[in-house]
């Protein structure tokens, strides 16, 4: 919930009309440059909370999916 509230007030327009001044950086406009770095970094940082999220859920027991995985762990032991 709080990477969605950092990208909506990310891309709200106060602080998009700080970028919007028209000067280049690099030849690019600031604006375009802050966008795209924004949604690189916004996509980084949900991918690594995924990752995370699943490394936790690894070390977690696992659990009988099926009928059989039951009966076959009952009769080994």
């Amino acid at each position: 919930m709080g990477l969605v509230l950092v990208g909506v007030l990310a891309l709200n327009y106060p602080l998009l009309s700080i970028f919007a001044s028209g000067a280049l950086l690099f030849g690019i406009p600031v604006l375009y440059l802050y966008l795209f770095l924004f949604w690189a970094g916004f996509i980084a940082v949900a991918g690594l909370m995924i990752e995370a999220e699943d490394i936790d859920e690894a070390e977690a027991p696992a659990l009988p999916t099926t009928l059989t995985d039951t009966t076959e762990r009952d009769a080994q032991g």
